[in-house]
This record gives C-alpha cells, sequence and structure tokens, in this order.
C-alpha cells in the first residue's frame, strides 16, 4: 500500500530559524549562511486596504514560491522526514513524498500505515508544517481483484489523536484506484493502462507538427526537438 502525503501550505509555514539552523548541520559554510540568513529575515510586508496601511511587519516564516531556491531550501527544511524510525518505507522525490507500507495481511497493512502517519504527522507539527488530512490518499496495489472485498472493509485513518491503535473519531483517508505521481499515473494492479493512454495521446498530438517540421529542418536540429518534445514524454 502506498500512501501519497500532500502538505498545507508547507512553503508558508516554514520557520526561518529552524531552516538557518539546518543549512548550519548539512554544514553550508559561515558565508553562505550568513546570505542565506539576510535572503530569509530582512523581509517585511504590510497590508493596504484602499487608502488605508499598516505598519510594516517582520516576516519569520515562509519562502518566496516560483524561485529557482524555494524547492531546495523546502527539500533541506524537510528532508529529514527519510530518518524518521518507522516500519514503512519513505520515498521522497522533491515535494512528493509517499509512505510505502508492505506486511503479509491487509489488517497489519492499515495498522502499520495509521501507526507512521502518526508518527510523521507529529513530526511535521513540530516543524510547524501540516499535513493537509483532506488531500493524503492512498492505493493499495494487488496483483488480483479477488482481494477486493477484503480491502473494502478497512478504512484508513489519519490519526491526530495519541492513541493510532484505537479507531477514534480521526479523519478518513481517500483511497483512490488511480494515483498520478511525479508525473507518472499508476493504477492499482499496475497494468500501466492509463499511463500508457495518456503518453499516447500527447504523442499522437506531436505527430503532425513533427511531421512538417521534418520536411523544413536538417536531421540534427530535427533530432533536438524531437528529445526536447516527444523523448521526453516517453
Amino acid at each position: 500500500m502506498a500512501t501519497y502525503l500532500d502538505l498545507a501550505k508547507a512553503n508558508d509555514t516554514i520557520r526561518h530559524e529552524q531552516l538557518v539552523n539546518k543549512l548550519e548541520t548539512i554544514r553550508i559554510q559561515e558565508t553562505a549562511q550568513q546570505w542565506f540568513r539576510s535572503y530569509l529575515t530582512v523581509r517585511t510586508q504590510r497590508t493596504k486596504i484602499g487608502s488605508t496601511c499598516n505598519q510594516k511587519a517582520t516576516i519569520h516564516c515562509g519562502i518566496l514560491q516560483g524561485t529557482i531556491l524555494s524547492a531546495l531550501l523546502f527539500n533541506i527544511y524537510a528532508n529529514d522526514i527519510i530518518s524518521l524510525s518507522l516500519d514503512s518505507t519513505i520515498i521522497a522525490h522533491a515535494d512528493d513524498t509517499v509512505l510505502v507500507t508492505i506486511t503479509n495481511t491487509w489488517e497489519e497493512t492499515y495498522e502499520i500505515a495509521a501507526m507512521d502517519l502518526k508518527t510523521i504527522h507529529n513530526h511535521l507539527e513540530y516543524h510547524w508544517l501540516t499535513l493537509n488530512t483532506k488531500k493524503t490518499t492512498y492505493t493499495t496495489y494487488k496483483a488480483t481483484s479477488n482481494e477486493k472485498l477484503q480491502i473494502q472493509s478497512i478504512h484508513m485513518k489519519i490519526h491526530r489523536c495519541q492513541r493510532a491503535r484505537e479507531r477514534y473519531q480521526c479523519d478518513d483517508s481517500s483511497k483512490n484506484k488511480i494515483q498520478k505521481y511525479s508525473g507518472i499515473i499508476i493504477d492499482e494492479q499496475l497494468k500501466w493502462k492509463e499511463h500508457i493512454e495518456l503518453t499516447v495521446k500527447k504523442l499522437r498530438k506531436l505527430m503532425h507538427p513533427l511531421y512538417n517540421l521534418s520536411q523544413i529542418v536538417e536531421t540534427q536540429p530535427m533530432k533536438a526537438v524531437y528529445f526536447a518534445l516527444a523523448h521526453s514524454i516517453i
């Protein structure tokens, strides 16, 4: 089973002081640390409604989104999630994080996944990050459809209570039969039908433009266009 984690407003809740401390932990040089500290901390904001403005306030949280540094700084801030002591396996690619749980029975799988999600939830809260329970979903991967009835009787909980093993009124995680992860569509029986269909659809749209271009462009530039537009999709 794979649980796909989603963080609520992740970039907006990053604490500057904790981020700078992590830069020191990974042995960023002092000069670079000072530069990052200046980049993060010497910022203010104010609100304007009509002709009225409030006083400037210093920003203590958040990193600018859409910049080259934003993804890098977020990964540095949140990368210690992979070092947590869990029974499941964490797979992280940029800000896409997946919790993979493998056991002998579905009951045990759900129980371990719920306990590990509780650990992750507590870890994120400590670092001022919030797990978006409404967008955190899971998919049960199985070889055949015979396991359907057994799986339907179990519900995945995201425990924010103190007893992850018991069934309290915590948030239910949504179950998806198909999940998109890092540009790849994965179905619960790993047949890849949806991903293949989407890939073929994208390539089909390129066939006519590429053919027309091949009539006027030499081989070498044509290869560059192919690898940029078509090969990157495959």
